[in-house]
This record gives C-alpha cells, structure tokens and sequence, in this order.
C-alpha cells in the first residue's frame, strides 16, 4: 500500500457580514499539491457564524492512500472542537472523531446530509447516538453512529443535534457539518 501523508496550516480569510470564506489558502503546504488543492477546495466552502472571526487559521494533516484496489482514500482532519466551537463554546468537545467511509464499502459517486443525536451523560461521555434524518446513506449512518459515539465533551448532560453531509467519489471522502 502506498501512502502520502502531510501536515499544514490553511487559513481561511472570512466576509464577517456573511460568515462566508472569501478566499483560502496555504500559509505552510503540506508539501504535496493534490494535498493543498483538496484542503483549499474545502475551505473555501465553509461558513462561520456572521461577525465571529474576519480570518481564521486552522492546522491540518492529510492522508492518501491506495486501498489495494486502485481507490485513493484522502481524509482531512480538523478538531470538532474548533468546527463546533461557534455552536458549544471552544473547549466543548474533548474528543471528537470525524465518521469515516470504510474502504471495504464500494466507493463511488455518493453525497448525503443527515442529522444525529448525541446524548451525553453528566460526565460529557456520549452514551447515545441516534439518527434523527438519514443521510440516505445506510453505510455513512452506520458509520456516523459508530463514531459519534466515542465523543466525549467537557460537560453534560447534553443533547446535540448535530447534521452532518458527506460526498465520496472513487478517489476521494470529505465529510463536514452540514449547512
């Protein structure tokens, strides 16, 4: 298996009236072109809650791997934390994996927003997770209650509702909060 692997710094330039990324880019490459273009595509769709921040830097790793089958797997990283931030308050989420499509299912052109339901208990350990809106994806659900479910936040109880949307390709997987 071939792997390619790197670190960067994106940063996001933010229309504070909209909360819409005006312009992304690099500030440190993650010293692979395919790699920045992919993070940099991603950006430039976010939103920010209006007023919240004019620029925002965000650390990123990549991976891309051949999975045996000639499929490329690229997943971006960011803290849920920082995604959640605007919505929970910063240092909310203390662990927050991101819901990855498994590299057994077949990969092929798929997009699909769903809703979930974190219940976390007084300790913030996320005891429940269930699916409110599917994504009409029964593999990217399944997947999403999986990994929700190891969340754990500084405080609880809470409910959270939190959508989700996912676009896979033959060569590619990206999943962010839906807007």
């Amino acid at each position: 298996m071939h792997r390619l692997t790197g670190t960067g710094v994106a940063v996001m330039e933010v229309d504070t009236s909209t909360g819409k990324v005006k312009r992304a880019y690099m500030a440190v490459s993650t010293g692979s072109k395919i790699l920045d273009h992919a993070a940099v595509d991603a950006f430039n769709r976010w939103r920010f809650k209006p007023g919240s921040a004019a620029a925002v830097k965000s650390p990123i790793s990549f991976m891309a791997a051949d999975g045996g089958g000639g499929a490329n797997h690229y997943s971006a990283t960011r803290s849920m934390d920082v995604v959640l931030a605007a919505f929970l308050g910063k240092g909310t989420v203390v662990k927050g994996p991101v819901p990855a499509y498994p590299r057994s299912a077949g990969w092929t052109h798929k997009r699909g927003k769903g809703v979930y339901e974190l219940r976390a208990d007084k300790d913030g350990k996320v005891q429940h997770v269930r699916v409110l809106k599917s994504s009409s994806d029964v593999v990217f659900d399944e997947e999403a209650v999986k990994t929700l479910g190891k969340w754990r936040l500084r405080r609880g109880p809470l409910i959270i509702e939190l959508p989700l949307s996912f676009t896979l390709t033959p060569t590619s997987y990206s999943v962010d909060v839906a807007r």
